[in-house]
């Protein structure tokens, strides 16, 4: 619950905030991060072949920490989405200037 809620504040803030992002490519987003695990993808999701495609923004504060994300384009699943805000939240990026990063995701599964 309190794991919930925490995210629930981090994407109350997000949404209250709104400022232009730039999505970054992969070579930039390895220089800029210490620390991006990607979203689990859930067994029970991928057995029933749920999958979806979404876009996040991440608020990174001076130390490398994102302190609050928005959701700009849900996967279309709350599953997902909720998978995607407890990998992002954990990321780690280098000290320096507060950031916004617009962070696609994609949840899929090979046959």
């Amino acid at each position: 619950m309190k794991r919930c809620l925490a995210l629930c504040g981090l994407l109350t803030t997000a949404l209250l905030t709104s400022a232009v992002a730039k999505r970054y490519t992969d070579a930039e987003l390895k220089a800029m991060f210490v620390s991006r695990t990607p979203p689990y993808y859930p067994m029970e999701l991928r057995q029933r072949r749920v999958t979806g495609s979404g876009v996040f923004r991440l608020y990174i504060d001076q130390q490398g920490k994102v302190t609050a994300i928005g959701v700009l384009e849900s996967t279309g699943n709350k599953q997902l989405d909720a998978e995607a805000l407890k990998a992002f939240v954990r990321w780690r990026a280098k000290f320096g200037a507060k950031r916004e990063v617009d962070q696609p995701v994609t949840f899929w599964f090979r046959h």
